[in-house]
Protein backbone atom coordinates (compact mmCIF):
# COMPACT_ATOMS: atom_id res chain seq x y z
CA UNK A 1 0.00 0.00 0.00
CA UNK A 2 1.82 3.45 -1.15
CA UNK A 3 1.88 6.43 1.19
CA UNK A 4 -1.01 8.00 -0.71
CA UNK A 5 -3.20 5.03 -0.05
CA UNK A 6 -2.44 4.52 3.44
CA UNK A 7 -2.84 8.51 4.45
CA UNK A 8 -6.74 7.90 2.51
CA UNK A 9 -7.96 4.85 3.63
CA UNK A 10 -7.06 6.29 7.22
CA UNK A 11 -8.77 9.25 6.46
CA UNK A 12 -12.12 7.37 5.37
CA UNK A 13 -12.14 4.52 8.44
CA UNK A 14 -11.73 7.75 10.73
CA UNK A 15 -13.07 10.43 9.40
CA UNK A 16 -15.49 10.00 6.40
CA UNK A 17 -17.16 6.36 7.98
CA UNK A 18 -20.27 6.79 5.27
CA UNK A 19 -17.12 6.36 2.19
CA UNK A 20 -16.35 2.69 3.84
CA UNK A 21 -18.39 1.11 1.03
CA UNK A 22 -17.36 2.90 -1.80
CA UNK A 23 -14.07 1.69 -4.06
CA UNK A 24 -11.16 4.03 -4.02
CA UNK A 25 -8.23 3.99 -6.09
CA UNK A 26 -5.23 5.97 -4.69
CA UNK A 27 -2.14 6.44 -7.45
CA UNK A 28 0.30 8.69 -8.24
CA UNK A 29 0.11 10.16 -11.56
CA UNK A 30 1.59 13.64 -12.93
CA UNK A 31 -0.67 16.39 -13.28
CA UNK A 32 -0.95 19.19 -15.56
CA UNK A 33 -2.44 21.57 -13.56
CA UNK A 34 -3.30 20.09 -10.52
CA UNK A 35 -1.34 18.36 -7.16
CA UNK A 36 -4.42 16.05 -6.31
CA UNK A 37 -7.17 15.48 -8.21
CA UNK A 38 -10.85 13.19 -7.41
CA UNK A 39 -11.80 11.59 -10.56
CA UNK A 40 -15.26 9.29 -10.06
CA UNK A 41 -15.37 6.14 -12.67
CA UNK A 42 -19.19 6.93 -12.58
CA UNK A 43 -20.01 3.62 -14.99
CA UNK A 44 -18.39 1.85 -12.60
CA UNK A 45 -18.59 3.29 -9.34
CA UNK A 46 -14.81 3.42 -8.50
CA UNK A 47 -13.27 6.76 -7.19
CA UNK A 48 -9.70 7.85 -8.56
CA UNK A 49 -7.83 9.86 -6.01
CA UNK A 50 -4.69 11.43 -7.96
CA UNK A 51 -1.96 12.80 -6.62
CA UNK A 52 1.34 14.66 -8.11
CA UNK A 53 4.41 12.73 -7.33
CA UNK A 54 6.43 15.68 -6.12
CA UNK A 55 3.32 16.22 -3.40
CA UNK A 56 3.12 12.42 -2.24
CA UNK A 57 6.44 13.03 -0.59
CA UNK A 58 5.60 16.57 0.91
CA UNK A 59 4.81 16.20 4.93
CA UNK A 60 1.44 13.95 6.36
CA UNK A 61 -0.38 17.31 7.16
CA UNK A 62 -0.04 18.26 4.08
CA UNK A 63 -0.85 15.17 2.25
CA UNK A 64 -3.69 15.01 4.75
CA UNK A 65 -5.21 17.87 3.81
CA UNK A 66 -5.56 17.11 0.05
CA UNK A 67 -6.54 13.67 0.65
CA UNK A 68 -8.76 15.15 2.60
CA UNK A 69 -10.36 17.65 0.62
CA UNK A 70 -11.09 15.26 -2.29
CA UNK A 71 -12.59 12.38 -0.20
CA UNK A 72 -15.14 15.43 0.35
CA UNK A 73 -15.72 15.72 -3.26
CA UNK A 74 -16.88 12.03 -3.26
CA UNK A 75 -19.34 12.79 -0.21
CA UNK A 76 -20.82 15.27 -1.87
CA UNK A 77 -21.16 13.46 -5.00
CA UNK A 78 -21.73 9.87 -4.29
CA UNK A 79 -25.77 11.28 -4.18
CA UNK A 80 -25.66 12.50 -7.04
CA UNK A 81 -23.80 9.20 -8.74
CA UNK A 82 -27.08 7.39 -7.30
CA UNK A 83 -29.69 9.28 -8.55
CA UNK A 84 -27.35 9.86 -12.12
CA UNK A 85 -27.34 13.39 -11.86
CA UNK A 86 -23.53 13.43 -11.70
CA UNK A 87 -22.84 14.58 -15.40
CA UNK A 88 -25.12 17.60 -14.86
CA UNK A 89 -23.09 18.39 -12.10
CA UNK A 90 -19.99 17.86 -14.47
CA UNK A 91 -20.91 20.28 -17.15
CA UNK A 92 -22.15 22.77 -14.57
CA UNK A 93 -18.35 23.00 -12.76
CA UNK A 94 -16.75 23.04 -15.76
CA UNK A 95 -18.47 25.67 -17.26
CA UNK A 96 -19.77 27.96 -14.69
CA UNK A 97 -17.35 29.79 -12.58
CA UNK A 98 -20.03 30.63 -9.94
CA UNK A 99 -20.86 27.05 -9.74
CA UNK A 100 -17.24 25.63 -9.39
CA UNK A 101 -16.32 28.16 -6.55
CA UNK A 102 -19.35 27.54 -4.61
CA UNK A 103 -18.54 23.56 -4.78
CA UNK A 104 -14.82 23.93 -3.66
CA UNK A 105 -15.66 26.30 -1.00
CA UNK A 106 -18.44 24.01 0.52
CA UNK A 107 -16.10 21.08 -0.17
CA UNK A 108 -13.33 22.99 2.05
CA UNK A 109 -16.02 23.72 4.92
CA UNK A 110 -17.03 20.20 4.97
CA UNK A 111 -13.30 19.08 5.93
CA UNK A 112 -12.70 21.82 8.44
CA UNK A 113 -16.31 20.53 9.97
CA UNK A 114 -15.36 16.79 9.76
CA UNK A 115 -12.13 17.57 12.34
CA UNK A 116 -9.37 18.70 9.64
CA UNK A 117 -9.16 21.94 8.99
CA UNK A 118 -5.43 22.46 10.13
CA UNK A 119 -4.25 19.49 8.02
CA UNK A 120 -6.44 21.36 5.19
CA UNK A 121 -4.70 24.82 5.73
CA UNK A 122 -1.13 23.31 5.93
CA UNK A 123 -2.20 21.54 2.30
CA UNK A 124 -3.67 25.09 1.06
CA UNK A 125 -0.58 27.30 2.51
CA UNK A 126 1.62 24.77 1.03
CA UNK A 127 0.42 25.24 -2.29
CA UNK A 128 -0.49 28.33 -2.56
CA UNK A 129 2.33 30.36 -0.02
CA UNK A 130 5.51 27.68 -0.84
CA UNK A 131 4.16 25.36 -3.65
CA UNK A 132 3.91 28.35 -6.00
CA UNK A 133 0.28 28.20 -7.50
CA UNK A 134 -1.40 31.21 -7.49
CA UNK A 135 -4.62 31.20 -5.60
CA UNK A 136 -8.09 32.10 -7.53
CA UNK A 137 -11.51 31.71 -6.41
CA UNK A 138 -12.22 28.52 -7.62
CA UNK A 139 -9.51 26.66 -5.94
CA UNK A 140 -11.86 26.80 -2.56
CA UNK A 141 -11.00 28.75 0.62
CA UNK A 142 -8.07 31.30 1.18
CA UNK A 143 -5.25 30.23 3.73
CA UNK A 144 -6.50 33.03 5.63
CA UNK A 145 -10.21 32.32 4.98
CA UNK A 146 -9.32 29.26 6.43
CA UNK A 147 -7.47 30.26 9.59
CA UNK A 148 -10.76 32.82 10.35
CA UNK A 149 -12.53 30.06 10.50
CA UNK A 150 -10.45 27.79 13.16
CA UNK A 151 -10.73 30.52 15.20
CA UNK A 152 -14.04 30.49 15.21
CA UNK A 153 -14.25 27.22 15.53
CA UNK A 154 -11.80 27.30 18.60
CA UNK A 155 -13.50 30.33 20.04
CA UNK A 156 -17.50 28.20 19.76
CA UNK A 157 -18.41 30.90 17.08
CA UNK A 158 -18.39 29.01 13.80
CA UNK A 159 -22.12 29.11 12.71
CA UNK A 160 -21.83 26.40 9.20
CA UNK A 161 -24.67 26.61 6.70
CA UNK A 162 -28.03 24.15 7.20
CA UNK A 163 -28.90 22.15 4.16
CA UNK A 164 -27.19 21.16 1.53
CA UNK A 165 -24.82 23.12 -0.75
CA UNK A 166 -26.20 22.24 -3.91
Amino acid sequence: MNRLARIGTHLIRTYFPELQQERFIFEIQKGKDWYLLYDPDVPRRIHHIKCEPAYVILPEAILTGGIAHELSHAVRDIPLLKRGTIMALGTKYNTNLKARVADERATDMLVITRGLGHALLASAEWQFETGGKKWKPDFGLHPTEIRAILAQQANGTLKTPSGRYR
